[in-house]
């Protein structure tokens, strides 16, 4: 489901299938989101009516004015337009993006019906690591070892939900979902069990253009850390951060209930 570059390069250079590339970028100072997430599925189809049989989407070349729409969101919009249109089982659907970089998005978009990934951003990131001496290794090996380890991650994933297959797990929405208005799910993630509203795509978008700002602004030489992976002072909350192991230790070490108490109320 994880391809290299050069097996990217080779299926869209097939000519046994009708391959075509669509990009995911859109001027946000000329449409909004949804217009251009909406004129995408509708290109998509009338690409796909004509006997299309591999999409890929793509969202290189970003600049200043254009900015991508979110890889998942772009993926399981046009599958379920696709879907809704009787038109899904016409179509293999190619994701060359360089957000998802981790198990979870990739088993994000597969899920949400990606047939296969290109996280190319990856593969660059891959490279410097080696140039730098950070990383040990050929290039080639590098790359065979992450999609390795992507693949099993995948495997086990689905496999945790019941699925024994790729092909089962494919277009299959086996997740809740956290955050997002029922518009929005109704639409983009159709199917997908949601418990509470939350965002709708104007807050999505505001976010994603903000950020997109942010990226082509001069001020800042460094990638800012949001903390997600680990804790960062005043970024992402953790379930488990300083002041939760601190109590716990002064708690277990002082025989302290006061600190225990404390720490009871934190997590």
């Amino acid at each position: 489901p994880v391809i290299s570059n050069e097996e990217l390069f080779e299926v869209k250079a097939l000519n046994k299938f009708q391959v075509k590339e669509f990009s995911i970028l859109y001027d946000y100072s000329k449409k909004t989101l949804e217009k251009a997430l909406d004129e995408l599925c509708v290109k998509i189809e009338d690409e796909v009516k004509k006997g299309v049989s591999i999409i890929i989407l793509s969202d290189k070349g970003v600049d200043e004015k254009n900015a991508y729409i979110p890889a998942l969101l772009a993926v399981s919009g046009v599958h379920n337009h696709l879907v809704r249109k009787n038109l899904r089982t016409h179509t293999s659907l190619i994701i060359e993006s360089g957000e998802p970089r981790e198990i979870h998005h990739f088993a994000c978009l597969l899920g949400y019906g990606a047939t296969v990934i290109n996280p190319y951003l990856v593969y660059e990131s891959i490279q410097k690591l080696i140039a730098n001496k950070d990383l040990n290794l050929s290039y080639e090996k590098a790359v065979e070892n992450f999609i390795k380890a992507s693949s099993s991650g995948i495997v086990k994933i689905a496999s945790k939900m019941g699925v024994s297959t790729l092909q089962s797990y494919n277009g299959s929405a086996l997740f809740e979902c956290l955050g997002l208005s029922s518009k929005v799910i109704d639409k983009y993630f159709t199917s997908t069990t949601s418990r509470i509203e939350g965002m709708d795509l104007e807050d999505f978008e505001k976010e994603l253009i903000a950020l997109h700002k942010h990226a082509f602004n001069d001020t800042h030489k460094a990638l800012d850390s949001k903390g997600i992976h680990g804790f960062r002072s005043a970024k992402e909350e953790h379930l488990i951060d300083p002041l939760v192991i601190f109590n716990l230790q002064q708690a277990c070490r002082n025989k302290d209930y006061k600190s225990f108490k404390k720490y009871s109320a934190l997590v």
